[in-house]
């Protein structure tokens, strides 16, 4: 067969399988829309058994653009800030780790958060290793701040507590 008749097929092939694809998934989307729509109106036994959220991910509906937020809201900003033997402070950022923010965010503040000693003593490792100082102590703050139409207001400092180390195992 010919090259460039044989390179026009494959073309061909994949052009009708991603649109099928893309078909199969804006349907699903609808169907799944659809039935949120009726079964908040009538109980259809069968149909409207769907799992919740996000049971059917990515096929759900989008919390993140349903609702407006209205002028004031309120931001938490969770810190962790090293105190040293020296007394001084420094707030202690993803880099300070050789960790990605999201992992900062997910693994590392709560840990922190809920006084997980084993994981807190391995986090301190990772940070004194990166080449920082060890620190005496950590402290965790919640910060909140109020979004207004001028920008954005610092608010006040709402949790903090600070754990000394070495931290007691659980």
């Amino acid at each position: 067969m010919d090259k460039p008749l044989l390179q026009s097929n494959r073309q061909a092939v994949a052009k009708g399988l991603i649109s099928l694809i893309i078909i199969a998934t804006v349907s699903v989307q609808a169907y799944t829309a659809f039935l949120k729509m009726a079964c908040s109106q009538v109980s259809i036994p069968l149909y409207c058994d769907l799992p919740q959220d996000p049971g059917l991910y990515p096929f759900v509906s989008y919390p993140m653009y349903s609702e407006v937020k209205p002028e004031g809201v309120s931001v938490s900003h969770l810190k962790l800030i090293a105190i040293f033997s020296d007394g001084t402070e420094k707030q202690m950022a993803p880099e300070d780790f050789h960790i990605s923010p999201y992992w900062f965010n997910t693994r590392l503040l709560p840990a922190f958060r809920e006084k997980q000693a084993s994981k807190v003593t391995a986090y301190i490792a990772a940070y004194e290793a990166a080449g920082n100082p060890s620190p005496n102590a950590i402290r965790f703050e919640t910060n909140s701040s109020v979004i207004i139409r001028k920008g954005v207001t610092e608010g006040k400092t709402t949790k903090s507590f600070t754990t000394s180390l070495p931290m007691i195992p659980e």
